[in-house]
């Protein structure tokens, strides 16, 4: 490939990243203006207790034991008759399991608050409206997945955004009228029940024929290589919604409403900013679907995505809080906002190295497993460490915990990449060189300024933009650099079928993850054209793909802001996984390097 081709590859994808996702962030700026509503109009026990509330709303919506993935693949597939059935499938088992883990989760929720009281009275009111928003939001998730898996982004945008100005409203209409817990707890009931109606009318208008009511029409063995190709996705998204949810219920369990109340106040900022920015990836997941194109997608995707993560994080981490308190209200300046701002900016870092490369992984493995594992690994040691430490180190072990399961991840996620791909060292060092330079650039500087910082909102704003600057400077720099030196090789990695390779046996694991998290786009089967004639593989029917993504926090936040689609199916971006080589007469898969 010549140098101009790759260089126009590589423009081609910073225009798609730079571009994506700018429908979604709408609905995601509604919550500049819903979560300080609540901040300002709750008192902090209260806030802690809708908190939790929320979050248990949002965990009751894995009763679709990860078949909103299956109808995904389904829905990309070229039967239309199998999607019908999987989508009717999968709303089944929603309306069979939701109302029982709502009932499970009012159990929680009352046995962490309490009903003695005000607050346990206003608790027993709002928790079960809450908890139907959650049955509401459980519905959705399969009508959105196959809403996704067609392709149509917009229509999920577009009931977002309606979903989010519902939610607005009605939270502010509800405070006028009550001002305690019954007003958000309503709002994210009619918010749901809105984006339900909104994700039901697009998928009739993408296929009218499609149905949407619970009902068992598989045919033999359907139903089972259904819940097969879901349980991956399951696993994962129960354990990002754990890793990036348990902290709310460990503090709870422990009677600590407040620390609650700022915690969830520390994280908002972070989380919302790492929404914003990872709605860029969306238009990368068809290339990183590609073995042709995928070594350029991680390496730009990454760069770019993560190189910015690094650069907004560190202001926020160092000299954020003053402009947190201006936007939360005086709750936000606390030493609990303070250390969680700062550890869960670190956090989400760390996790945006991993961020494109899991998508590429778990689309490109031989089975959705391999996603699962560095994420079961992670979450295990989020777990351990949180529960083992809260009672003598409280916050700090409970958000601590954080940065440490998603080190392990990001390790093991590239990890798997290297094994699937044959990258070495180099390469990676290559993907991962702009977020690291930003990292350099801006944390010093950011450590610089934190006490400047700290003289008001003013020298907080100045010192975030200084920071955030310099370290999308130094990204573009780096990305730049990298470009042109990719530009010179092959352009494309591994897909390229004349550079280097190196065999492993088709058998062996190496041939072998967003999603948290949870993306979204509409996908293809293999691609069509790369030089592979009849050795191109089929996709493979048991491989689900779930992104391993962070999107999962977002709904705990701000129970109204809902990002089920993003973590079950971005969570669950429908993509069917390619194998990543070719037969050689020696039986061995041709594996190439990056660059």
């Amino acid at each position: 490939m010549s140098r101009a081709e790759a260089s126009g590859g590589d423009g081609r994808t910073v225009r798609a990243l730079l571009g994506g996702g700018s429908k979604q962030i709408g609905a995601a700026l509604v919550g500049l203006v819903t979560f300080p509503l609540l901040t300002r109009l709750l008192d902090t026990e209260t806030l802690g207790a809708w908190m939790i509330i929320g979050q248990a709303s949002f965990f009751i919506a894995l009763a679709d034991l990860g078949l909103t993935t299956s109808v995904q693949r389904a829905a990309v597939g070229e039967d239309p008759g199998l999607s019908h059935r999987t989508l009717s499938l999968a709303l089944l088992v929603c309306a069979v399991l939701l109302p029982f883990l709502a009932l499970g989760a009012f159990g929680i929720v009352t046995a962490m608050v309490g009903t003695s009281g005000p607050l346990g009275r206003s608790v027993l009111t709002a928790a079960p409206v809450a908890l139907l928003g959650g049955v509401a939001g459980g519905l959705a998730a399969p009508i959105r997945g196959f809403v996704v898996a067609r392709g149509n982004a917009d229509a999920i945008a577009l009931a977002r955004v309606i979903a989010q100005v519902v939610f607005l409203l009605l939270l502010v209409g509800g405070f006028a009228l009550d001002g305690g817990l019954l007003a958000p707890a309503c709002a994210l009931l009619g918010s749901q029940l809105v984006e339900l109606a909104v994700l039901a009318r697009s998928a009739r208008l993408l296929d009218p024929t499609v149905p949407l009511r619970p009902r068992w029409s598989c045919r033999p063995g359907e139903a089972l290589r259904a819940f097969r190709d879901g349980a991956a996705g399951f696993c994962i998204n129960l354990t990002t919604t754990l890793q990036t949810g348990i902290d709310v219920f460990v503090l709870g369990a422990f009677g600590m409403l407040q620390a609650v109340a700022g915690y969830r106040i520390g994280l908002r900022a972070p989380e919302l900013s790492y929404l914003l920015a990872r709605q860029a990836t969306r238009p990368l997941l068809r290339d990183l679907g590609r073995p042709e194109h995928r070594a350029r997608a991680v390496r730009v995707g990454t760069g770019i995505f993560s190189g910015a993560v690094v650069s907004v994080m560190a202001a926020l981490a160092f000299v954020g809080q003053p402009l947190l308190v201006l936007w939360l209200g005086d709750k936000a300046s606390g030493e609990i906002p303070a250390l969680v701002l700062t550890l869960m900016s670190l956090s989400l870092m760390t996790a945006s190295l991993f961020e494109v490369v899991g998508i590429m992984v778990m689309m490109g493995a031989r089975t959705a497993w391999a996603g699962a594992g560095p994420v079961l690994v992670g979450t295990a040691v989020n777990l351990v460490v949180s529960l083992a430490g809260v009672r003598v180190w409280g916050v700090w072990a409970v958000a601590g915990s954080t940065l440490l399961g998603y080190a392990v991840t990001a390790a093991l996620v590239w990890w798997q990449a290297c094994r699937m791909t044959g990258w070495g060292t180099r390469a990676v060092a290559r993907m991962v060189a702009a977020p690291f330079a930003a990292g350099a650039t801006a944390i010093p500087l950011s450590a610089l300024l934190s006490g400047y910082a700290q003289g008001g909102a003013a020298a907080s704003l100045l010192s975030c933009v200084l920071v955030t600057g310099s370290g999308l400077a130094a990204t573009a720099a780096v990305t730049r650099s990298r470009g042109l030196q990719g530009a010179g090789g092959s352009g494309s990695g591994e897909g390229s079928r004349g550079s280097g390779a190196e065999s492993v046996p088709v058998g062996s694991p190496s041939g072998a993850p967003s999603p948290p998290l949870d993306s979204v786009s509409e996908a293809s089967s293999a691609p069509s054209s790369s030089g592979r004639g009849s050795s191109e593989r089929k996709p493979m029917a048991g491989s689900p793909v779930i992104s391993l993504t962070c999107a999962a926090m977002l709904q705990s936040a701000a129970p109204g802001e809902s990002t089920r689609g993003e973590t079950r199916g971005a969570g669950g971006a429908p993509f069917t996984a390619m194998r990543t080589g070719m037969r050689t007469p020696s039986g061995s898969v041709r594996r190439l390097r990056s660059f």
